[in-house]
């Protein structure tokens, strides 16, 4: 009877034994890859498995359960399934009119932060969009298994890139999973549904104490709540430049080409280099939020496609990371020189005095500058964990003309915190200075209560000075960048406490050409034999030696000197 039930308009004919097995077979791989050529059967499957369909489901979910997607009626079953190293249980049930709208909602596009920025993809608006994996966990986990089994068979090299295909979609999937459970043993995100565990059965993993997995999506502009035509797992984390933050990709997979619907508009040219184009709506994100956008390569395959898209990597900022140069000018191409950028400042400390003679030795010419600059450093007296810290700069203190001056605000959770430097504020030259010789003179300057020395309204404030140091600047071009511009200063910093100055290498560049700078700069520390460290937070630096008296330039680890090889003679 069910083999006759199965011959619906469209699809093919199937005997009773064949119908009775893929009814008890509904939520398996080979039933949801029947239900798309079966046409209007999706009732049918459901009738004709009925009865045995409770039982059948605890062994196919081994196997991995697939939700069956009938006809226009987008008709779905619901799995309560547990990970903890075999599948638990399953529920397989259709749903009602009201369960199907508030699904269709919960896989609306996220709103407020969800909508992030629109590109320009193979001449169409796309957009990038931040879904919560918390609250969309069912939804991101049925297109990752669904994509797992997309795509075309080939030749050898295309199925092994299926099998890591696979691979790293397993691995998204597992991501997903620390998200779905907490620590109880209960699921997020689906209304609280709890699941009884058996004995000896824990929950593996849990969400608590870990980064914040973030979910983008490149959707096109007319299908913002369809999948999208590629995913990417990220997380926030330090960059090695601690001045930064960085946005880093996990995992990053395009939607795999497929037959399209009928009535349906096909996506195949979208689908085209969608993975290049959300890496670079991701770049354009990250400058925004002030962040680097970075990844990890496993393979050279992987370096050449990321190096392509504009990523670099230099050994001396971190041997295994490569990050982002900027937002390319146009969408969807690789980075290039004129390219949107974030500045970043690098700084190497040099180990001795000698080192910082056999430096000026290699500019064979008088320096673009001189200058002389004198910093103070200030904060309440109430303040006893020095939360908030102000600096005063006054530079180029040598000829008033040309003087200039800032201050900039450093601050820290707590005592053995880390400081997190703000943006420099220019500021009066005759204030700063007055500040430097006399600190009462604050409770004349407005700025004191912007940078928090004195509350808002107070008339009169108590000011410590934690230190003073003052810096001889030349500045060279940068070897191997004379063309963009690029100065090398040398500094030489000298401490009140401290008889000889500490000298220091500092340049502002692009993010795109840091890693070009890095090794232009140890190119020259190698021709010169000069031993230096570098330093990976440039703006707090000087608040580093003031408030250790020189301290944090002596426990700096150099590197050793590269060896030179004795050449035969013959």
């Amino acid at each position: 009877g069910s083999g006759g039930a199965l011959g619906g308009s469209g699809g093919p004919w199937l005997s009773p034994l064949e119908g009775e097995w893929a009814g008890r077979h509904a939520a398996t791989r080979l039933a949801s890859r029947a239900g798309a050529c079966l046409g209007s059967v999706g009732a049918a499957l459901a009738a004709a498995g009925a009865l045995p369909l409770a039982r059948a489901a605890r062994r196919s979910a081994r196997r991995g359960a697939a939700a069956l997607v009938g006809p226009a009626g987008r008709r779905r079953e619901r799995q309560d399934r547990l990970r903890c190293g075999r599948w638990a249980s399953i529920a397989v049930r259709e749903l009602s009119k009201e369960e199907r709208d508030e699904d269709a909602s919960k896989a609306a596009p996220p709103s407020g932060s969800g909508r992030i920025l629109e590109v320009q993809h193979e001449g169409k608006t796309c957009v990038l969009l931040e879904w919560k994996a918390e609250e969309q966990f069912e939804t991101i986990d049925a297109w990752l298994e669904e994509w797992k089994y997309g795509g075309e068979s080939g030749g050898a090299g295309a199925k092994e890139a299926k099998f890591w295909r696979q691979r790293t979609l397993m691995a998204m999937q597992q991501k997903l999973q620390k998200l779905a459970f907490d620590p109880d043993g209960g699921r997020r995100g689906d209304g609280g549904v709890e699941i009884q565990l058996r004995r000896g059965e824990d929950v593996l993993v849990s969400g608590g104490g870990q980064a914040k997995l973030r979910v983008f999506g490149l959707h096109a502009e007319e299908d913002l709540s369809g999948p999208p035509l590629a995913v990417a797992f990220a997380f926030e984390r330090p960059f090695a430049l601690s001045s930064f933050g960085a946005l880093h990709i996990e995992q990053l997979v395009k939607r795999p080409p497929s037959r399209a619907a009928e009535g349906e508009a096909p996506v195949e040219s979208l689908l085209q280099k969608a993975g290049a184009a959300l890496v670079n709506a991701l770049a354009a994100y990250a400058v925004k939020e002030d962040k680097v956008l970075t990844v990890e390569p496993q393979s050279k395959a992987l370096e050449g496609y990321f190096g392509k898209l504009g990523f670099r990597n230099s050994e001396a900022i971190d041997k295994f990371v490569w990050f982002m140069g900027g937002v390319p000018a146009v969408p969807g191409e690789p980075t290039s020189d004129g390219a949107i950028s974030t500045t970043v400042g690098l700084r190497y400390v040099l180990a001795s005095e000698q080192d910082y003679d056999r430096l000026l030795i290699a500019f064979k010419r008088s320096p673009l500058w001189l200058a002389r600059s004198e910093e103070a450093f200030f904060t309440a007296r109430a303040d006893t964990a020095a939360k908030n810290v102000v600096s005063v700069r006054v530079a180029r203190i040598e000829t008033l003309a040309l003087a200039k001056a800032c201050v900039r605000r450093y601050q820290r959770a707590g005592t053995g915190g880390d400081y997190t430097a703000g943006s420099p504020l220019d500021i009066e030259v005759n204030g700063a200075m007055s500040v430097m010789r006399t600190p009462v003179a604050m409770d004349m300057l407005d700025w004191a209560e912007t940078v928090g020395l004195r509350n808002a309204g107070e008339e009169h404030g108590q000011y410590l000075v934690l230190g003073r140091c003052t810096v001889a600047q030349r500045a060279f071009p940068m070897p191997g960048l004379t063309k963009y511009g690029i100065e090398l200063v040398v500094d030489a910093c000298e401490l009140p406490l401290k008889s000889d100055p500490i000298y220091s290498i500092s340049a502002e560049v692009p993010l795109s050409l840091a890693a070009n700078a890095a090794e232009c700069i140890r190119l020259l520390f190698e021709t010169m034999r000069v031993r230096a460290a570098l330093q990976r937070n440039s703006p707090l630096w000087s608040l580093e030696l003031v408030l250790t008296d020189g301290l944090a330039a002596l426990t700096m680890e150099m590197p050793p000197l590269v060896e030179e090889e004795d050449e035969d003679i013959f």
